[in-house]
This record gives structure tokens, sequence and C-alpha cells, in this order.
């Protein structure tokens, strides 16, 4: 029963930050913070991938 009891409390607080996010439009500045990471990762990837094949 504990366990449902932390998740419920999760999923609650969860839905709070996410009002707070949208309301303070620190979401739009967070998902291009995420979408840049992403970004910068698959470039790494390729360009690991590249100088593996060059050698």
């Amino acid at each position: 029963m504990k366990k449902w009891q932390s998740f419920g409390l999760m999923v609650v607080s969860l839905k709070k930050g996410n009002e707070v996010w949208e309301n303070s439009g620190l979401k739009t500045v967070s998902f291009l913070f995420v979408l840049s990471i992403i970004l910068l990762e698959m470039m790494h990837q390729l360009f690991v991938v590249g100088s593996e094949y060059k050698a």
C-alpha cells in the first residue's frame, strides 16, 4: 500500500510541477536546453563514427 501512496504523491507533485513550469515559461527554456543536448550528442556520435570510418 505504501508504494501506491508514494506513486500517487509523485504523480501529484509532477502535475503541480508541470503547472508551475507552464506558468513561469521555463518549459520552453528547458525544452530548448534538452533539444540542444540531444543535438550535441548526435553530432558527437556522427563525429566518432566518421573518425572510425576514416581510420
